[in-house]
């Protein structure tokens, strides 16, 4: 374990969260609104949630739409 945290550790494309950040994230994720069709995503929630559009990351932030 000692390793693989080592291996990660530094590294700006990986999140380093607590077991409640997750559950916040995971809860948020979840909160996730859009259009009947689901082409169009609403964040309600005050938590940035990072999303695939056109096969590339976005942030979709506090009371966004994509």
């Amino acid at each position: 374990m000692d390793a693989l945290c080592a291996l990660f550790a530094g590294r700006g494309d990986v999140w380093a969260a607590t077991n409640l950040e997750i559950c916040r994230y995971v809860l948020a994720f979840r909160a996730l609104r859009g259009t009947l069709d689901g082409r169009v995503p609403e964040n309600p929630t005050a938590v940035p949630l990072w999303l695939l559009a056109g096969g590339k990351p976005v942030v979709l932030g506090p009371g966004e739409r994509l």
